[in-house]
């Protein structure tokens, strides 16, 4: 007999937000909720079964409903069709430059697509015209839109004034994402057109194009758009590009006055800055943020210029932080490195540093941390009020670890989560022990040892130095575990399930681990 594979969720990459039972499921971002989908741990996820293929029946949709239920309300009635249409442009998604350009003809009522459905059409008269909202009154409608085909846009016929277009079209705009690329020659209006969205929210950057292409730069993001908006409260960009090469000494300009009241989060996605771009970008939200989240910065940024950012221009009071840094970033040798240094570019324990010397984010309730960035000092300084700590390929040992949770309730007396990834030399006794304490504690516990632990586009490495622990053989409690895992009941004599060899514990997709020890 074969139970459904239920539904188990990954906390390694969420903060105290999204941990549960910690807090509620939070809101899902506009430009995600097309591609997300809330865990839900009462439906478990069954696999659908296999039918025979049918014709399609002779219906308005053939292949299943559409996704959004509020579509077949269109076919109802012209009441019905006035409300769905101003209820369906709250969110759009663009997928390419010809969904952009029908999109602005029905923003200016240039479309047939505001007249009746296939089934209830008469004429395109002009009577059933004036029966239609006027186009600016489906334009307000508009509070989140995402432009997401690939290639470079140009002003012409290439996509560039279509959105440009549908940004002045959409005067109550909130929330923007752009996976879309923008010739160079595209910069000015560009910008102009999203700066002149007063109520912005939310601002994402999923793409950047390197030649030819308009590069997204901290000192426009911040003079440019950051000071025509005083709603926003998050910001995502990849690859956030500076103008100069790296120059520590160099100060921070004067004439900043841009202040974002209401900005919480910033996610910088393989920033191309150096130490004066970040500090511009994080001196606006200084009172205000709550989440920052670095990940593979280039080595433009170096650690004094990240620490100096983190220590003088970031919100003490930050309540989540992830740093994730590759391997070959600003690296130190250990003939250069002196452990118990304040000088973070003589050790690279950059946020022993941070924690043990400064009094700034002594309220963080969450950190999560990737790279050589922390020693196992970081255990005896780390903040009390700490919910979800995680950390990957880190030197830290288990029985470093082991010694912190013999203090017990001394030690991190909140903490409800741990995940570990990619530890170093680790055997099975601490495997076992720390599993025994933090389920003691009432903490979830997610380890992993064996999937990549470098981007894809710095190489896998060598799995067997990580973690000698994962070559063990699976003994009785792991292998029921496993069964378990892949919904298999013993007590049926026709069902057999096969312990995988310990080469496939190294596999990328291998998440057995998170599973059997949360």
């Amino acid at each position: 007999m074969v139970k459904p594979k239920a539904q188990v969720p990954e906390h390694h990459n969420l903060d105290h937000t999204e941990v549960w039972p910690i807090g509620n499921t939070p809101k899902i971002r506009p430009h995600l909720e097309r591609v997300r989908k809330p865990y839900d741990p009462n439906f478990p996820e069954v696999p659908a079964r296999r039918y025979a293929v049918s014709p399609p029946p002779k219906v308005t949709w053939p292949g299943r409903l559409p996704e959004n239920p509020l579509l077949p309300l269109a076919s109802v009635s012209r009441n019905f069709r006035h409300t769905v249409q101003e209820t369906m442009v709250q969110n759009v998604t663009l997928s390419n430059q010809w969904d952009a350009s029908q999109f602005l003809r029905t923003l200016t009522g240039q479309s047939s697509d505001l007249a009746e459905p296939a089934g209830e059409l008469k004429t395109a008269g002009s009577s059933k015209r004036k029966r239609l909202p006027p186009p600016h009154r489906l334009a307000e409608h508009v509070r989140s839109l995402q432009f997401m085909w690939s290639g470079s846009s140009s002003m012409g016929r290439g996509g560039g004034s279509v959105f440009c277009d549908i940004l002045n079209c959409c005067s109550r705009l909130q929330n923007l994402a752009i996976s879309a690329t923008f010739l160079s020659s595209s910069k000015e209006p560009v910008l102009k057109a999203i700066g002149n969205r007063k109520d912005m929210v939310e601002f994402v950057i999923l793409r950047n194009s390197s030649r030819g292409t308009m590069g997204w730069l901290a000192d426009d993001l911040v003079n440019r758009l950051f000071s025509q908006w005083t709603k926003l409260e998050v910001v995502e960009v990849f690859k956030l590009e500076s103008q100069s090469q790296n120059t520590p000494n160099l100060p921070i300009p004067k004439p900043i006055s841009v202040i974002n009241p209401k900005l919480r989060t910033i996610i910088l996605d393989k920033p191309d800055v150096d130490g004066r771009a970040l500090c511009l970008v994080l001196e606006s939200s200084r009172s205000s943020l709550t989440t920052l989240k670095i990940t593979s910065p280039s080595e433009k940024l170096t650690r004094p210029g990240l620490y100096k950012a983190l220590t003088e221009y970031t919100n003490p009071d930050l309540e989540s932080l992830t740093l994730e840094v590759v391997e070959e970033w600003d690296r130190i040798g250990d003939s250069r490195n002196i452990p118990g240094s304040i000088d973070p570019s003589k050790n690279r324990a950059l946020l022993d540093i941070i924690l043990g010397h400064t009094h700034i984010f002594r309220k963080l309730k969450s950190l999560r941390f990737a790279g050589d960035l922390a020693s196992a000092k970081i255990l005896t300084i780390l903040p009390k009020s700490l919910l979800k700590l995680a950390w990957e390929r880190s030197d830290i040992s288990g029985t470093a670890l082991a010694e912190a949770l013999n203090l017990r309730a001394t030690w991190l007396p909140k903490l409800k989560c741990l995940s570990i990834r990619h530890a170093k030399k680790w055997d099975r006794h601490h495997k076992r022990e720390l599993q025994k304490k933090l389920m003691g504690r009432g903490i979830c516990y997610h380890r992993l040892s064996c999937q990549s632990y470098a981007p894809q586009q710095h190489g896998r490495g060598n799995m067997a130095d990580w973690d000698q622990g994962c070559n063990d053989e699976p003994d009785t409690d792991e292998r029921e575990r496993w069964e378990n895992y892949n919904g298999v009941d013993s007590s049926d004599s026709h069902s057999s399930v096969s312990v995988p060899d310990p080469a496939r514990y190294q596999s990328p997709d291998y998440d057995a681990f998170d599973y059997y020890y949360h």
